[in-house]
């Protein structure tokens, strides 16, 4: 394998007929889980650029977040942002129409969820109607969210440039008061989910659907005959990982408290530890680098 290189300039080539399209989730498998450093993974990227090889990141961060990294890395493929809120494709990536996608800064936006300001009045409303208060992202202000979060001026700031899905902390309500408000919200069209450290709301469950579209995107636009591989490391990626043809899982040592442990699954096979490192070993070895 080639020494590191300086990636390339991002473009908007048309994609051509490859042999594999990855999806890998970006949290706890291309960053590193202490870090949250991608250096581990740096050769491996420059060698899926080399070799034309797709590749797709599926994030719960927010386009604003998204960007700079993908600007470091030299990233030019299609993303998905906001746990399957939003699917970004570079312009003129596919060199052909995609339904329901519309210009948003220099990308084909698909919207795969509600935006973000029915989503927050929805949130509001039914957490009113379950008798519980939230403090949404939204309605903190930015020195909240550093401090709530831990991140810096900057790094708040992108993450409160929200689309599709809501954020929040809920304060002081009952467990009763909780599956109210998480059923209430399903009947609405609605998914409440408890995070670390904050809940989440949107009227996209999980990024499965982003998944699936992009397959048929990549047989539409290449009409070639590709395995689909997708690397994740918690239960919020199986929908991601059903779409492949390969699935792979990436173990944490330390799950959130209200993650499910991992279910069996014949297709899924594990890859080692969390993190760039192994992130990295396994790309290699299941792409044939």
């Amino acid at each position: 394998m080639p020494s590191f290189r300086a990636f390339p300039a991002l473009d908007s080539s048309p994609v051509l007929a490859p042999r594999f399209v990855l999806f890998t989730a970006l949290e706890n498998c291309l960053l590193d889980t202490r870090t949250d450093s991608c250096s581990a993974a740096e050769e491996v990227i420059a060698e899926l650029e080399r070799r034309l090889i797709p590749w797709v990141i599926f994030s719960g961060r927010t386009r604003a977040q998204l960007e700079p990294l993908r600007r470091k890395i030299g990233h030019r493929h299609p993303f998905v942002t906001e746990n399957g809120g939003g699917l970004f494709l570079p312009q003129d990536y596919f060199n052909l129409a995609v339904e329901g996608s519309r210009r948003a800064g220099g990308y084909q936006m698909v919207a795969m969820g509600t935006p973000y300001a029915e989503t927050c009045a929805a949130l509001e409303e039914i957490a009113d109607e379950a008798g519980i208060q939230v403090a949404s992202l939204g309605q903190m202000k930015l020195q909240e969210t550093v401090q709530n979060l831990g991140l810096s001026s900057d790094e708040a700031h992108r993450a409160r440039q929200r689309e599709f899905e809501e954020q929040f902390f809920i304060v002081g309500a009952s467990e009763k008061e909780i599956a109210s408000f998480v059923e209430l919200a399903r009947q609405r069209g609605f998914t409440a989910q408890a995070g670390e450290p904050l809940w989440r709301f949107s009227s996209v469950p999980d990024a499965g659907r982003a998944a699936r579209q992009l397959v048929k995107l990549y047989r539409a636009a290449t009409r070639a005959r590709f395995q689909v591989v997708a690397i994740g490391s918690s239960a919020a990626d199986r929908s991601m990982l059903a779409a492949a043809n390969k699935q792979y899982m990436l173990d944490r040592p330390h799950k959130a408290r209200h993650e499910e442990p991992n279910q069996k699954s014949a297709q899924i096979e594990h890859g080692g530890a969390a993190g760039a490192t192994n992130w990295a070993k396994l790309v290699l070895r299941v792409l044939e680098l």
